[in-house]
């Protein structure tokens, strides 16, 4: 079966960005569960048929690897910072994976908990001085902060400076100028050029650097009884001194950065998204409301009441579907592969997209457009064409910590105000430069509740 050619080239004035976008956004829906396209000089195949899905997660690494070069997404983390999670294939991945997983175990990351009610009172302090008229992105600022309590048990200050401080700033630059830094196209250049947006990119990573390389210092070798991620993976580190699955540094700031960096990605926009769907659907706003109150009688929610906060849960689970985050993965085939009549030779670049199935009326019927929550009260779980968090063995490792940062924050909001937009007639509209965002900022208002 022949493959169809989306384009060739970007339209005039049209930026690369501009294309993934298109790619991501509509053209599935245009052309196919299948078709090509190019990127600069990279030609992928782009599948957005859950029944692909499947197979990524049955055939696994061996025949689904990851592309080790700059065109792969987020590799300046690697070239930048250093091997990580995200990054590596085979024996290497399996390597952060192992070193990784006790730190994102359910037991562990209960601990997010606490740290996200910590925050959420700067939260009401930063609501208070602006007399409830927020900025929608302050929920990225919420999750830096989440992360750094229970990530590196450290103050990053986002939202109390207001996204000013120089992690947050610094996090910030880096995501933004990445798409530069990717376009250059050998390592020697990468490296060199700093002029301009790029020595605005490498001091950015001086910064990030010289902050985790103080913390790492500062407990090195010491055991220690804190709870953060870091302080766990020193912890093990001393306490297995020859094992194969320890990082050097390198790998180590790699991991931190990635976890800083995709998780408040995105998290912060799930729960901005989530405040919107609620801002324009008054009535399930509402419901939540009583859900909680019904069930925390005004106290604080704590790990005990995760499970008890389902609502909260599939609130989330629905923003997934209409807004997903993270779109998609993408992978290189290891074998010549056969889907569904098509040919796919190997060393292939294929885009598997699932945005698209979020919005498809064959999978969640003809009230695919609305905003309803209890249509996970099926229990429909990340499945071939419910896959918010990625499919196989590659599945985000953060997926519970994102959860329960996200059930304890709207639980917060919910609890004490009830969210409007400021301007009523505002309409979102999404762009994809890495991550699902929204292209016009705007801001809520929070109404306390009596």
């Amino acid at each position: 079966m022949e493959f169809v050619w989306f384009r060739d080239f970007t339209k005039p004035g049209e930026t690369l960005m501009d294309l993934l976008d298109s790619i991501l956004q509509r053209e599935s829906l245009i052309f196919g569960p299948v078709f090509k396209w190019h990127m600069s000089e990279v030609v992928f195949v782009n599948i957005s048929d859950p029944d692909f899905g499947k197979l990524i997660a049955s055939k696994g690494q061996k025949v689904f690897g990851k592309e080790d070069s700059i065109k792969a997404p987020l590799y300046f983390i690697k070239e930048l910072f250093g091997p990580n999670i995200f990054s590596e294939k085979s024996d290497s991945w399996l390597k952060h994976r192992r070193a990784l997983d006790p730190s994102f175990s359910q037991s562990s990351v209960g601990y997010v908990v606490s740290c996200t009610n910590q925050v959420m009172k700067q939260f009401d302090l930063y609501t208070s001085q602006r007399k409830g008229i927020i900025d929608a992105d302050i929920m990225s600022n919420v999750a830096l902060d989440v992360l750094g309590k229970a990530g590196f048990d450290h103050e990053f200050e986002a939202v109390s400076k207001d996204g000013m401080s120089e992690i947050c700033q610094a996090t910030g630059d880096l995501f933004r100028i990445s798409r530069i830094y990717s376009l250059i196209p050998t390592l020697f250049l990468r490296k060199r050029l700093q002029f301009g947006p790029l020595k605005k990119m490498h001091d950015a990573v001086h910064i990030f650097s010289k902050t985790m390389d103080q913390l790492i210092q500062s407990r090195q070798g010491q055991s220690t009884d804190k709870k953060d991620i870091l302080s766990r993976l020193l912890n093990a580190t001393s306490e297995e001194e020859h094992s194969n699955t320890l990082l050097n540094h390198k790998e180590l700031l790699g991991d931190l950065f990635l976890l800083l960096a995709a998780g408040q990605e995105t998290t912060g926009r799930a729960m901005t998204f989530c405040l919107y769907l609620l801002c324009k659907n008054p009535q399930i706003q509402q419901k939540a409301q009583q859900v909680v109150d019904s069930i925390l009688q005004g106290r604080e929610p704590q790990i005990e009441d995760m499970d008890k906060l389902e609502y909260i849960h599939l609130l989330m689970k629905e923003t997934l579907r209409l807004y997903p985050v993270a779109p998609g993965i993408v992978r290189v085939i290891e074998e010549d592969l056969n889907f569904k009549g098509y040919f796919i030779p190997k060393d292939t670049m294929i885009s598997y997209v699932w945005s698209p199935t979020g919005r498809d009326s064959k999978h969640w019927g003809e009230d695919v457009k609305e905003f309803k929550p209890e249509r996970f009260q099926d229990k429909i779980e990340e499945n071939s064409f419910f896959t918010p968090f990625g499919v196989g063995a590659r599945i985000c490792i953060g997926r519970v910590f994102a959860r329960y940062e996200f059930i304890t924050a709207m639980t917060h909001i919910l609890q004490h105000y009830t969210v409007e937009l400021e301007n009523p007639d505002f309409e979102l509209r999404t762009e994809i430069p890495m991550t699902m965002c929204f292209k016009e900022r705007f801001n809520f208002k929070l109404v306390p509740r009596k």
